[in-house]
């Protein structure tokens, strides 16, 4: 990436049928609707980055209430694990219509009143509540528990959100005062008390704020999640969106939560702001179009290892992006089916799964990046195993997604291999023994801690790669990784916070290079096919290189990464060496 003042591009789309999907598959960019027809895609950046920016975008007339757009991939080679599955991803976001009201829905507010949020905390989660409350919906029900040593509930259920009850529950957030333990366990089970008045067609969601680790009543984290995923189960459609605060949190408990019911935690650092992150989301969530949602295909395509593996609510003004593998080839109807204002609903979209087609070449990254996210947060959940590291390994050294954990992975099974110290992917890495140290202490923590900045910020990363959506997101995982491992620095002085913990990598047209020296090495060069390669050494600039370069385009882009490059072929090996 090249470093500049700034960057700034604003692009505006403007179409003559209704917009259903807008995406960018190259660039972190803000993608903003205007009504049916228009959009505004903005990107800001001090630099240029790599590669062109590409936005897709669909335009057709809406036959539900989600559009719907297919992108596939398949090269007809084995990938790095011997499949020759395609790729695919989904895109559908919500159709927007004047005329169409917010789906009424039920919502409990949970809040944490123990002694630790004293302060600016409380100040801030009561601003951030009673933005909630304000916010709300004429036609919601909802309820506030708020706990410490004991749990109590604002009202003796679910009540409408008139100005009535809005009036006495911003009463009640007013006179909140911070004092006594945490019991999480009976705060989880009031959350869940007014399931037996509401109606199973309303979406039914917990906002659940604490700052710290069960201490009254049950404390045990694993009975405490047994007993609420057992309760949640009971209600399928109950959505509990957490929010851990500071990093005195359990987040093992937390993120287990809302991956039993098809949510998501939010970490709030103490340099930030609860109000902020709380009515930022919650305005997202606001508007739900469609509730349990799932995905069929029909006819002889079978989809498989399709992340997000349990599809979350869509909301107004959101995208749902899915991306997995696909057996088989060939025309098929995509169903994607849910609840809309209470109501069963379809859409039904025909779509073709190739044979053959390289047009969309990101795909495969960034299902490999969210594989490895799921792989990562496996390990930190369930526990580790070789078969967990092995895969996450392959996956990185192929894809290029290279973060603190996945870098100390691959030096260690390099090491437990044998490879020859010339063929290893990251040299520099291996030959640095407090490199390796600090990523190792960095991998550790994000493993087998369950509370402290170092644990959350390992949830962030696996987080950030779970929910990748265009190419930027591995590097939000490796910033969060990097965080993990500051932390860890500051508890512990054998540390140095200017050890670097990865190596500079590149990732071109389905391969990926890593820095080493002043040599772009393919990471293919460590495996035993590449080991018994002829080696081809070829000048820069010669006539024998130009040559090599018009043996195809992969191959240009391949040697354009620098001046000396080790490039694995299908017959040979070459080294390219400046002069």
């Amino acid at each position: 990436n090249t470093q500049v003042g700034k960057l700034a591009l604003k692009l505006t789309l403007e179409t003559t049928q209704p917009l259903a999907n807008v995406y960018c598959p190259s660039h972190a960019v803000e993608i903003k609707k205007h009504g049916d027809h228009k959009a505004v895609i903005g990107y800001e950046s001090d630099q240029l980055g790599e590669g062109d920016l590409k936005v897709y975008y669909s335009a057709e007339k809406p036959e539900g209430a989600v559009g719907l757009t297919l992108f596939t991939y398949r090269d007809g080679h084995a990938d790095v694990l011997g499949s020759e599955d395609g790729y695919f991803m989904l895109l559908a976001s919500p159709v927007l219509s004047a005329e169409r009201k917010p789906t009424p829905k039920d919502v409990v507010f949970v809040l944490d009143t123990s002694g630790s949020m004293q302060g600016e905390k409380l100040a801030q989660a009561k601003k951030a509540l009673r933005f909630c409350i304000e916010n709300l919906n004429d036609d919601d029900r909802f309820q506030i528990v708020r706990f410490s040593t004991d749990a109590e509930t604002l009202f003796d259920g679910l009540k409408p959100a008139d100005d009535e009850h809005r009036g006495k529950a911003n009463g009640f957030v007013d006179g909140l005062k911070p004092i006594g333990g945490t019991a999480i366990e009976e705060a989880l089970t009031k959350a869940i008390e007014p399931t037996t008045q509401r109606d199973s067609k309303r979406p039914y969601y917990v906002i659940f704020l604490t700052d710290g680790r069960p201490t009254i009543g049950e404390t045990d984290t694993d009975r405490i999640l047994h007993n609420a995923i057992t309760r949640f189960k009971a209600e399928n459609k109950v959505r509990v969106f957490c929010f851990g605060i500071g990093t005195d949190i359990n987040t093992k408990l937390l993120d287990k939560i809302t991956e039993t019911t098809r949510a998501v935690t939010e970490y709030v650092l103490p340099d930030e702001d609860i109000e902020i992150k709380v009515s930022r989301f919650y305005t997202k969530i606001n508007e739900p179009v469609l509730a349990n949602p799932t995905l069929a295909v029909t006819g002889d395509i079978k989809l498989q290892k399709t992340y997000p593996k349990s599809l979350p609510d869509l909301f107004a003004g959101d995208q749902l992006v899915v991306i997995g593998r696909y057996a088989g080839h060939g025309d098929a109807a995509v169903t994607l089916a849910g609840t809309v204002a209470g109501g069963e609903h379809k859409v039904v979209d025909d779509a073709a799964f190739a044979k053959q087609s390289i047009e969309h070449a990101f795909i495969p990254r960034l299902w490999a990046t969210r594989r490895i996210g799921y792989l990562l947060d496996e390990i930190r959940l369930q526990g580790e195993s070789g078969e967990l590291k092995e895969e996450v390994v392959a996956l990185a050294r192929a894809f290029g997604v290279v973060t603190p954990y996945t870098s100390y992975l691959i030096v260690e099974d390099e090491a437990l291999r044998n490879v020859p110290v010339a063929a290893r992917t990251m040299q520099e890495m291996n030959d640095d023994g407090a490199r390796r140290a600090r990523a190792g202490a960095a991998y550790r923590e994000m493993a087998q801690a369950e509370a402290g900045e170092a644990s959350v910020r390992g949830a962030q990363s696996n987080a950030s790669l779970k929910s990748a959506a265009n190419a930027p997101a591995a590097d939000q995982a490796r910033i969060y990784a990097k965080r993990s491992a500051d932390a860890l620095d500051h508890a512990n002085m054998d540390y140095d916070s200017a050890t670097p913990l990865t190596q500079q990598s590149l990732y071109r047209n389905g391969k990926t290079f890593v820095l080493n020296g002043a040599q772009w090495v393919d990471t293919e060069a460590q495996t035993q096919r590449a080991q018994e390669l002829k080696v081809e050494r070829v000048a820069f600039n010669s006539d024998r290189y130009f040559e090599i370069v018009r043996e195809n385009t992969d191959v240009a882009q391949w040697v354009s990464v620098g001046q000396n490059v080790q490039l694995v072929l299908a017959d040979r090996m070459v080294e390219v060496y400046a002069e």
